[in-house]
């Protein structure tokens, strides 16, 4: 008898569920290498959840994610400067994912454009900050993507780059991040969001808001 759709379907779920349960149970084998990933989870469950198209649902190869905080070749923009910000009345964004780049150009969506346009608009005298984990190598802005293109026009706006190692040096995660803390994380995108995040405030106080928040007044 032919399985109905349902069934296979059913089927197919449970197979998926099964195999991230599996594989995260893997990831919690005591025996870690450089890469934070146990034996078990290296030989076995990596395998398995590239071949099940699941791989982005763990932090196999996670390390990769973050790859341009070691990039000393050279940047396009400015660093933050302590000296330079307003303290307690400026607005940030953070970017910490290494994908803002793309050979050296300046990447934002259209969203993220529009929710940092949106701050600069909505609050004409206060210094609105996008930092970025990633270096901009690329000087010609002409040749950034577009939507980044149009947040040249705003004043107000302030693209920077941030080094994390400096960033966070004279911080209370200082040791942590020179300990090599973020890089044997599980879950360092995030990790390094939230450091970015902490920081930031702890620096210089003021707004932070996401890159899919949308100003209205």
């Amino acid at each position: 008898m032919k399985p109905t759709r349902r069934a296979t379907l059913v089927y197919a779920l449970f197979l998926s569920c099964a195999t991230v349960i599996i594989t995260l149970w893997l990831i919690g084998d005591e025996d870690v290498g450089e890469d934070g990933t146990g034996t078990l989870y290296r030989v076995i469950g990596a395998p398995i959840l590239e071949l099940t198209g699941l791989s982005n649902l763990t932090n196999a190869g996670r390390t990769s994610g973050i790859y341009c905080y070691d990039d000393k070749t050279g940047n396009a923009i400015d660093e933050i400067v302590a000296t330079s910000v307003v303290k307690e009345d400026s607005i940030f964004f953070h970017e910490t994912s290494c994908s803002s780049t793309r050979e050296g150009t300046l990447v934002l969506s259209p969203r993220q454009a529009c929710a940092v346009e949106s701050a600069a608009k909505m609050n004409p005298d206060k210094e609105v900050y996008i930092l970025l984990a990633s270096p901009v190598k690329q000087a010609n802005t002409s040749l950034w993507w577009w939507p980044a293109r149009q947040l040249l026009f705003y004043n107000n706006i302030r693209i920077r780059h941030v080094n994390i190692e400096h960033y966070l040096e004279g911080t209370p995660l200082e040791e942590w991040y020179k300990e090599g803390a973020l890089k044997k994380s599980r879950w360092p995108m995030s990790h390094s969001s939230d450091v970015l995040r902490f920081i930031t405030l702890w620096k210089y106080g003021g707004t932070y808001l996401d890159l899919d928040v949308v100003v209205t007044k």
